[in-house]
């Protein structure tokens, strides 16, 4: 299974009935894990909280992008974690404060510990409710300009080697555009790759190796997945 790494697809959520996907007290919002980001900045416009803007017209949630360490535009969601209640494989519930747990580079804590994200509390600002509004558009229009949010994907394909960007290098290969099977790396960024079809997981992971190899050969740049591939 090829999932996006910004979806709570690979984690397990535990929400309760009477739990409500966002709670807000002064500047501080807890979050269940599974609160999808478009309702996320519902509750930032309603409460005239700023700083989760970069967030918009991302198909994602909470505990997706905790476990990824999200981050795009020069901010990363770790940037205002206070504290994360976290199940282990125990079954042991508990709160860690963000200076006990390790983010890199899409990767966490949560990831190298097998760590299930139930909720989270983050610090933000009281702001101008018009200017977070236009923000938000900003975001999404810039999105909406150079990535395919409207169709099949899983997100970003690779991640960034150090100093390059992995779009830009399938971009000078000639990736945009290209075609194989029901699968076609988008016309807009060259790694988001699309399923104009009924493509599988064995067309899917085929292709991203395919990809890897030739982009080895042609540069000697290893690729590394930014999805997270579930066999």
């Amino acid at each position: 299974m090829v999932i996006n790494p910004a979806s709570t697809k690979h984690c397990y959520i535990r929400i309760t009935p009477q739990s409500l996907p966002c709670e807000v007290k002064d500047e501080t919002i807890k979050i269940n894990a599974g609160c999808s980001g478009s309702k996320i900045l519902q509750e930032c416009l309603s409460y005239n909280l700023t700083g989760l803007e970069f967030i918009a017209g991302v198909p994602t949630s909470l505990g997706g992008m905790l476990s990824m360490n999200f981050g795009c535009y020069g901010q990363n969601l770790s940037d205002c974690l206070v504290r994360v209640r976290v199940l282990n494989r125990q079954g042991e519930d508990f709160w860690l404060k963000k200076d006990e747990l390790m983010f890199d580079y899409r990767n966490s804590t949560f990831l190298k510990k097998n760590l299930i994200i139930l909720e989270a509390i983050l610090q933000l600002k009281k702001f101008n409710s018009v200017i977070i509004r236009d923000n938000i558009k900003t975001f999404i229009q810039k999105r909406l300009k150079t990535q395919p949010l409207g169709s099949r994907t899983f997100g970003s394909i690779f991640k960034n080697p150090p100093d390059k960007f992995s779009g830009q290098i399938l971009d000078s290969l000639g990736y945009k555009g290209k075609k194989y099977k029901n699968l076609q790396i988008s016309e807009k960024h060259a790694n988001f790759l699309i399923n104009t079809g009924n493509s599988e997981f064995d067309d899917i992971i085929e292709f991203i190796n395919m990809i890897k190899e030739d982009v080895y050969q042609k540069t000697k740049i290893k690729l590394q997945p930014e999805v997270i591939i579930i066999k």
